[in-house]
């Protein structure tokens, strides 16, 4: 008798950081979530907003808040378990999160249902306990596909018995390549996005350094054009507040702050962007998608690896200051193609994304 299997999604979801919600929705659409048993059950932060219900409503799901563990272990009991998207495993949150992961991907075998780890990244692990819980998180799970080399390296330190079950591949956001793109034409963009990355933990974008920089950009912009200050992270006392004190110091007309409702408003707005600057790494990854000119700000290893496999360089802030007019025009693809990888490097991201996804035997099984 063939039956419809169910599914569980594991994420920093909840509508707070689009570029963790862009990566739900490439999840949702490379799982053919439309063959699978209804609802979807997403576990994230909290439910947030509209941006949940417009744009995942459409395909069944419903979100409960991992912060309520024992509600969030019966909602994933035997179901397929896909726990991926983002810098996921790196321990800044201390123990709390591994061990739900752990739980719910307990809960999920015990009934039967089938765990996979996708489209992570993932840092060396340094506190003992931490390490302990992923790698038991790892003997737990079926599959395990980091998005980057140095990810998978780290998972195999933490669980060298695990080995055999990871397969390196891409960003989740790159199997959306064709959803994202192609966007405007060039002569249509006028818009540099510049994305900043401010948390309280961890602040990758310093206040002066980025006014610095901004203020020199502004310096070479044409008439018509202007800067958007993106604030993926919405929060307050993350990106937002931080993007806001960056354009009350500058006060120029050409320069405003950009949030998104939800990830149709986050893909329109990437298609017609000139050029992306940003430490963040989704940033990147959406403009490359949607044809933008690349300008990945060093300042993580992430950031660096994913610049090599785009086949683009790193810049530093500091170097924005520096830079000769004539030169950082150019690289802002003002008289210039810009850095874009090349078509044959983005289809191979691409086929390498959807493998998160393939073969995860979700949908009819007997």
């Amino acid at each position: 008798m063939n039956r419809r299997r169910k599914i569980a999604v594991l994420g920093a979801f909840g509508g707070v950081n689009i570029g963790d919600e862009m990566i739900l929705r490439a999840v949702l659409s490379g799982l053919s979530i439309e063959k699978a048993d209804k609802p979807v059950i997403v576990c994230g932060l909290r439910p947030d907003g509209s941006a949940w219900e417009s744009d995942y409503a459409a395909h069944g799901a419903v979100l409960r808040s991992w912060r309520k563990p024992v509600a969030a272990a019966r909602s994933v009991f035997g179901r397929d378990l896909f726990i991926g998207g983002g810098q996921l495993i790196d321990g800044s949150a201390g123990i709390q999160n591994p061990l739900v992961q752990l739980g719910l991907a307990l809960a999920a075998k015990a009934g039967g249902g089938r765990v996979r780890v996708a489209g992570v990244g993932a840092v060396p692990i340094q506190e003992p306990g931490i390490a302990r819980a992923y790698a038991a998180l790892f003997r737990v799970a079926d599959r395990i596909m980091p998005r980057d080399e140095d990810s998978a390296r780290s998972i195999r330190e933490m669980a060298p018995a695990s080995a055999r079950k990871i397969e390196t591949t891409a960003d989740v956001v790159f199997a959306m390549k064709d959803q994202i793109g192609p966007g405007l034409a060039l002569d249509q963009r006028k818009t540099i996005g510049f994305a900043v990355h401010h948390s309280p933990h961890r602040p990758l974008t310093q206040l002066d350094d980025a006014c610095a920089a901004i203020d020199r950009i502004l310096t070479v912009l044409p008439d018509g054009f202007g800067v958007e200050l993106l604030a993926h992270d919405r929060r307050p006392e993350f990106d937002l507040q931080f993007s806001r004190s960056i354009a009350d110091r500058i006060d120029d007309r050409r320069l405003g702050v950009r949030t998104f409702e939800n990830t149709q408003d986050c893909i329109e707005a990437y298609r017609s962007l000139r050029s992306i600057v940003s430490v963040r790494m989704h940033p990147i990854i959406i403009g490359a998608c949607a044809g933008c000119a690349l300008v990945p700000l060093a300042g993580s290893g992430k950031q660096e690896a994913l610049a090599k496999r785009l086949g683009i360089g790193l810049t530093d802030l500091g170097d924005i200051q520096a830079m000769p007019q004539d030169q950082l025009a150019k690289l802002l693809s003002i008289g210039g193609d810009g850095q874009r990888p090349a078509s044959e490097t983005m289809m191979t991201l691409q086929q390498q994304a959807a493998r998160n996804f393939e073969p995860f035997d979700i949908g009819v099984r007997k």
